[in-house]
């Protein structure tokens, strides 16, 4: 009996990590959308200030390679942002899942308890819950 649930909570256990790894990659994009909203606007300001510099006393850099520098920081200052300064938790990203389907915790509750305690009845209960 205890090896019949011990394989139905590694089944759910697997549901729920697989759960967790799309919800990381949702977190991470909307992470990646929000950052490049900002860093554009910003990277693209001070583009247009060289561009207008370059205009007026420049040596005359081609105006595509001005707006492509912009551009390139722009997405590079996002992606590096949204992948390694607010890199997402799998137990974010799960909460984060919870408040979007009204779970009150339980996704997050069951994956944070099932990676440490399989044996324990009330991880068991935790981890029913959850599926």
């Amino acid at each position: 009996m205890k090896r019949i649930r011990r394989s139905c909570v590694e089944s759910v256990m697997d549901e729920l990590r697989r759960i967790s790894r799309s919800a990381v990659r949702r977190e991470t994009l909307r992470r990646f959308v929000g950052a490049a909203g900002v860093t554009l606007t910003g990277a693209m300001a001070i583009a247009f200030a060289v561009l207008l510099a370059d205009k007026l006393i420049g040596p005359g850099v081609a105006w595509w390679l001005i707006i492509g520098a912009g551009l390139g920081a722009g997405l590079g200052a996002a992606i590096i942002f949204a992948t390694v300064i607010r890199r997402a938790g799998v137990i974010e990203a799960t909460g984060a899942v919870d408040r979007a389907l009204g779970l009150k915790d339980r996704l997050s509750s069951a994956l944070a308890l099932g990676e440490r305690h399989t044996d324990d009845p009330f991880v068991g209960i935790a981890i029913a819950e959850a599926s």
